[in-house]
């Protein structure tokens, strides 16, 4: 229930940072492709992670999971000049 109260509020925040530094004549087609790769990310990454954690074991499979999603997000917070406005 946590992770889902969290992955909507982490949503909310992303679609308003989207809808104020994308151009309005491009929003269709930004949300489009977002809504797009969020229908179809989950269910890839559930089934990589489940069949990681069936090779080796859940905690490695989570350890991995939560180093690569640090590392996106350093390098989101590197990188990314935008959102550091909103940090």
């Amino acid at each position: 229930m946590m992770a889902g109260f969290i992955f909507s509020f982490s949503t909310l925040i992303i679609n308003n940072m989207l809808r104020l530094e994308v151009e309005p004549s491009i929003q269709g087609r930004v949300f489009g492709t977002l809504g797009s790769l969020s229908s179809i990310a989950p269910p890839i990454g559930l089934a990589c992670f489940s069949t990681a954690s069936d090779w080796f074991s859940p905690s490695i499979s989570l350890l991995i999971c939560g180093i690569g999603m640090t590392a996106l997000g350093i390098f989101a917070l590197a990188g990314l000049k935008t959102i550091r406005a909103y940090v």
